[in-house]
């Protein structure tokens, strides 16, 4: 008993411990170390996860005779649709073309278009849109098809780094009027009919975030459609017949429309001179002569040419098979090439050239 009472009166003046062998204070203070820690070493695991991911879903795609090879960023491939899935007969006849491929995501679009052959083989008729197959590429099967349908008018949205929130839009154009609207996630996910109002459209231009579709709408002869997660806006604008269109802007723009299209200019620039007023954006600088627009110049990958699809960064070869032989001014040390179209002499596209390309791109008006 003597020795059981030493034992407990010891203890009194010994500190708590607990049960990793350390006093109780130390022991909580350990225990909320390792919770810091475990919190820190999951948010680092999650950043990994993501990296790894990431780089996981960086995709390929390769068009061979036989078909259609989808690799990851290690180059190994991981799905492939052979032409022959889409090969359909009808009276005797065959049914393929070229396919056309995009990948929104984890999904991959193929278009086939419909060419006919007759019975001896040679090709009568080609008659686009065909269907669009859309495949998971992750579960390796077929999704969805959508049927008549092309991949003609096809526009990325959101930032390309954001790899599982991009998506397309797909239009269904013809003899310019929209026939069909579709949406397609990066997990193959569709929609259809977006709510664009119907118009016969003259433009049509995207931006990171925004689809822009310029024509004639129910409010009025010429009116501005913009489509992005927001929602659908339409604006009217000044009446024209847009012959020349850089980046979205075209001729007879006012100062309105532009800020309409564009959003607030970076900078603004005046100067007393035929062009006073000076707007400058991101991807292209607007000029004005009051309170008209008479003048566009960009260097950016981003602005290009209405209906041929020409921005910095194409080559000569692709401009001259489009817009034809080029007139050539010298100026000082700079070399134009200078585009006019028939019946418009009044505005022109004026382009420079670095390491063979198209460096900048203007829309010239003539005062």
């Amino acid at each position: 008993m003597l020795k059981q009472a030493a034992d407990n009166k010891r203890m009194l003046h010994q500190p708590l411990r607990g049960l990793d062998g350390f006093s109780a204070r130390a022991s909580l203070q350990n225990r909320r170390k390792c919770g810091r820690y475990g919190k820190q070493m999951k948010y680092i695991f999650s950043i990994l996860m993501f990296i790894a991911s990431s780089l996981t879903y960086g995709y390929k795609l390769d068009i061979s005779n036989e078909g259609i090879d989808v690799s990851d960023n290690r180059g190994e491939s991981v799905f492939k649709v052979t032409h022959e899935d889409h090969k359909l007969n009808n009276s005797g006849s065959v049914i393929i073309t070229p396919p056309v491929a995009k990948r929104v995501g984890h999904c991959l679009l193929v278009e086939y278009g419909t060419a006919r052959y007759d019975s001896s083989g040679s090709k009568s008729e080609i008659t686009l849109p065909g269907n669009i197959y859309l495949y998971d590429i992750r579960k390796k099967e077929l999704v969805d098809t959508m049927n008549g349908v092309d991949l003609s008018k096809f526009f990325y949205l959101g930032k390309s780094g954001a790899f599982d929130k991009r998506h397309a839009v797909i239009l269904n154009i013809k003899e310019n009027f929209i026939e069909g609207e579709y949406k397609v996630s990066g997990d193959c996910r569709t929609q259809s009919g977006l709510g664009i109002p119907s118009m016969e459209l003259n433009f049509i231009h995207s931006t990171v975030n925004t689809l822009i579709l310029h024509g004639s709408c129910s409010i009025g002869p010429s009116c501005i459609v913009t489509y992005n997660e927001s929602g659908i806006t339409t604006y009217g604008v000044e009446s024209y017949k847009p012959r020349f269109v850089l980046g979205g802007l075209a001729t007879d723009f006012k100062i309105n429309d532009v800020v309409k299209l564009k959003g607030e200019p970076l900078n603004i620039i005046e100067q007393a001179d035929y062009v006073n007023l000076i707007y400058k954006y991101p991807d292209l600088t607007a000029k004005f002569n009051g309170n008209s627009l008479v003048g566009i110049y960009t260097e950016s990958k981003d602005a290009c040419i209405n209906r041929s699809g020409i921005c910095p960064g194409k080559t000569f070869k692709y401009v001259n098979a489009v817009h034809g032989t080029p007139k050539i001014k010298v100026d000082g040390q700079e070399t134009y090439f200078e585009y006019h179209a028939e019946l418009a002499s009044t505005c022109w596209y004026r382009m420079t050239e670095k390491h063979g390309l198209v460096h900048s791109i203007e829309l010239v008006f003539q005062p």
